[in-house]
């Protein structure tokens, strides 16, 4: 690793992948785009992408129906990549990067690696399964940019250090967002509702542990992203409607209030 990415060699292939430390959205606005099912009730997808736009497993489809594409498609569930392997395969294509950690990556590799062709690959580090060094060395020796104690509560918006993974990846997309050093962060989707369910059609529904794990890890979790992300400077909003995180946390917007600001201070070319 040297300080702008890894240099990977893995089942024969040689990879060149750049960590994910700012350039994204620096100074300005960057939204999330999660799966939650209040997503679909949004009735100008497109405006999502007027500012660089994050998405994670199945929610690059709002964006992709929109004729749109996400700038950065997280995912760090290798066994999202085993079970949705074709929706996952969509999502690289519906965006202009690919970020995953090493599990992922080597499952990618394995399947197929032709589908990383043509996209800007990033890669990060899973504190809880860190590529190369003990699992629990690095709670020890914390760098600036990393906000909690020990190994249960780690906000990290660090790139070469890495990222806590939580019991959701909302969480783990909060830090990469951070990492880009925006202004502003808008997060969409964040539903954390009973059942796990998901904004997009599944034909088996992936299981979800979201109910068993929200009050425990998830809530706390997101208190402290809340709270790093106020330290740095960075203003977060939550634009999900009946949203279980408190507006306490994270304070609220109208998804269509917003969005129709976004048009109406920009309406584009077919305006």
């Amino acid at each position: 690793m040297d300080g702008g990415g890894w240099q990977v060699q893995a089942l024969g292939h040689r990879l060149s992948c750049a960590n994910l430390q700012g350039g994204l959205a620096s100074g300005g606005t960057l939204h999330i785009v999660l799966s939650g099912p209040s997503i679909a009730a949004i009735g100008q997808p497109a405006q999502l992408a007027r500012h660089p736009t994050v998405v994670v497993n199945g929610s690059f489809q709002i964006l992709r129906d929109a004729g749109c594409r996400a700038d950065l498609y997280v995912v760090s569930d290798v066994g999202f990549v085993r079970r949705q392997w074709s929706r996952f395969v969509a999502g690289v294509q519906a965006s202009r990067a690919l970020a995953v950690d090493h599990r992922v990556l080597l499952e990618v590799l394995r399947r197929d690696p032709g589908v990383l062709e043509g996209t800007a690959l990033r890669l990060f580090d899973n504190l809880l399964r860190p590529y190369g060094r003990p699992s629990c060395r690095w709670v020890r020796a914390m760098p600036p940019g990393v906000f909690g104690e020990g190994r249960t509560g780690v906000f990290s918006a660090d790139a070469v250090f890495g990222y806590h993974p939580s019991c959701t990846v909302a969480y783990l997309a909060l830090q990469i967002a951070a990492t880009q050093r925006p202004a502003r962060i808008v997060l969409f989707g964040l539903d954390l509702g009973g059942g796990g369910a998901r904004y997009y059609p599944e034909a088996r529904a992936e299981q979800s542990m979201l109910q068993q794990d929200l009050h425990g890890c998830i809530l706390p979790h997101l208190a402290l992203a809340a709270r790093a992300l106020a330290t740095m400077g960075i203003e977060v909003r939550n634009a999900t409607p009946d949203s279980a995180l408190p507006e306490s946390v994270i304070a609220r917007l109208s998804p269509h209030d917003y969005l129709q600001g976004l048009h109406q201070a920009d309406p584009g070319p077919s305006a």
